[in-house]
């Protein structure tokens, strides 16, 4: 493989040359799992070249913290994605797993389960330099994130103090593994999440925090971790060990792009005239080639409704423009969308 070379892996079938694994990491049926459903384990995956970092970089994965069963609220603890120069390289080991690496790493935490009051939730993302943390966001309150809420009673036997968490990442098997995307231009990084943007321009340069070497080089991959029985202030608590706290931790996909991504082009309506006469409105907005639009209309700024015919708009180029007719009512909004 040529060093510093972009890449992409559909299946992780035929890894291992490009991809060192630690612990109980390993590839499956073409997916890399970091974890079995085994409690207090941990594993880890990084990309055996180096990958020029500094200067920005595009990365997109898709995972999954899941359980074969209806208990999936059990899951536990998370998977992290780190951009690190720590001094062992390859042989870095995470002291938390579920954290990623303490020194010269950026770590990009996705949490299913609170150890510590520092998670916010069970469903969260945080970002951290090392062991400080940077941002956290609570997934299960942003507007357009679906996540598997799992049952309100809690299992056989009890479970931990407080009772388990209405939202967690953690899914049945059945599910859907969760799709990021990762955008860093330096000084500023953006995280995606299930094609919504949760982290916006958070400050944080790789090279300052060490997470990056003289040549703007940096070892990237994954780590995850489960955990046992935990006691109302995340200390494992030994007396009172809950087996049932473990999740299947898979990465089904990754790509990785380096260099610094454009920036996008913000979906903004330029201009629009009515027809009142023919009952029409034409529609301008910025658009980006090989994307579509669609138009939608409401008479309460509420509930928005496709306009018939104006569902998929392909773009013309850096500009896009629609006439559509004026449903008939009191009073219409229309709003322009990015399918």
């Amino acid at each position: 493989m040529v060093a510093n070379a972009d890449f992409s892996f559909e299946s992780f079938a035929e890894s291992e040359p490009e991809l060192t694994y630690g612990g109980w990491a390993e590839a499956v049926n073409g997916i890399l799992r970091l974890t079995p459903m085994e409690r207090l384990v941990s594993g880890d995956a990084w990309h055996v070249e180096k990958q020029t970092t500094a200067g920005g970089f595009d990365t997109s994965f898709s995972f999954k913290l899941h359980r074969p069963d209806d208990n999936y609220y059990y899951g536990t603890d998370g998977v992290v994605f780190v951009v690190h120069n720590h001094q062992y390289g390859l042989g870095a080991s995470p002291t938390s797993a579920s954290n990623g690496i303490t020194q010269n790493a950026l770590n990009i935490k996705f949490d299913s389960w609170v150890t510590a009051p520092s998670d916010g939730s069970a469903s969260s993302v945080q970002v951290r330099n090392g062991t400080t943390i940077l941002a956290t966001v609570n997934l299960s309150t942003v507007p357009g994130v679906t996540l598997d809420t799992p049952p309100p009673e809690g299992p056989p036997g009890g479970g931990p103090a407080g009772g388990f968490p209405s939202a967690t990442i953690t899914v049945r098997s059945s599910k859907a593994p969760y799709d990021v995307r990762v955008v860093y231009r330096p000084g500023a990084l953006d995280v995606y999440f299930q094609g919504i943007k949760v982290i916006n321009e958070l400050a944080v340069d790789l090279g300052a925090i060490g997470a990056a070497d003289e040549e703007g080089k940096s070892y990237i991959g994954f780590s995850a971790t489960t955990a046992a029985f935990q006691n109302a202030v995340g200390e494992i608590d030994p007396s009172r060990v809950f087996t049932d706290l473990t999740q299947f931790t898979d990465i089904s996909r990754w790509s990785f792009t380096s260099g610094a991504p454009q920036v996008e082009t913000p979906l903004t309506l330029v201009s629009h005239a009515f027809n009142l006469a023919e009952s029409k409105v034409t529609l301008d907005w910025t658009s980006v080639a090989g994307k579509t639009y669609r138009v939608t209309t409401s008479d309460n700024l509420q509930t928005w409704v496709p306009v018939v015919g104006a569902e998929t708009i392909p773009a013309t180029g850096a500009s896009t423009s629609v006439t559509v007719d004026i449903p008939a009512g009191a009073k219409n909004f229309f709003r322009v969308e990015e399918n």
